[in-house]
């Protein structure tokens, strides 16, 4: 089956996978070590940092995602959409994803997703690459599925649990937020090394 066959929330998500990929590149290519690492104040996350979270997340998520998606084909639990979510999930999203005033209304990451310091670049990058492309294929795979009636509970928060339609839909958008995030950093760098 072609991605034609995708329903447009699915398709949506996954533009936002490709565009990642593109953007991890075109943020990072011409970083030194160093600017990688370089934090903008203590406290602030580097650009390598913004990634890692990314990383935690994405991580954590794609196998529970992927578990849910065979479980429910299993069990027969098939819908076309379009998928109308709940009040909660869709705050969950938003609060999550890109901002419109990049900067303001920070939220503190659980601790499972709090990033590690002092990474190498390129391998970094190689995990992100990788990890949008199992992005795009769970999404593929999730084609059929009632991505409404499949709930799947936070591995960070354990009492949060919310549609696979919506982590669906809160994994690109959240990269975007951490996009702009990294961004910002780039903006306050001092030419280093």
């Amino acid at each position: 089956m072609s991605d034609s066959t995708l329903s447009a929330e699915l398709q949506t998500n996954m533009a936002g996978h490709v565009w990642a990929k593109q953007e991890i590149l075109s943020l990072t290519n011409e970083l030194s070590e160093e600017q990688f690492n370089w934090r903008p104040e203590d406290g602030a996350w580097s650009v390598a940092e913004c990634i890692d979270h990314l990383l935690s997340v994405g991580e954590a998520m794609t196998p529970l995602m992927n578990s849910s998606i065979a479980d429910a084909r299993e069990k027969g639990i098939t819908g076309d959409g379009p998928f109308s979510y709940g009040f909660l999930g869709n705050k969950f999203i938003q609060a999550a994803g890109e901002q419109k005033n990049p900067g303001k209304g920070k939220v503190k990451s659980p601790k499972l997703y709090v990033p590690e310091s002092d990474h190498e670049k390129d391998s970094l990058v190689a995990r992100f690459t990788q990890l949008q492309d199992d992005l795009i294929a769970c999404n593929r795979d999730a084609r059929g599925i009632n991505l409404k009636r499949v709930k799947i509970t936070s591995p960070a928060i354990r009492i949060f649990r919310i549609s696979l339609g919506q982590w669906l839909i809160m994994l690109p958008n959240h990269q975007k937020r951490h996009f702009q995030q990294a961004r910002r950093v780039l903006e306050k760098m001092p030419n280093l090394s």
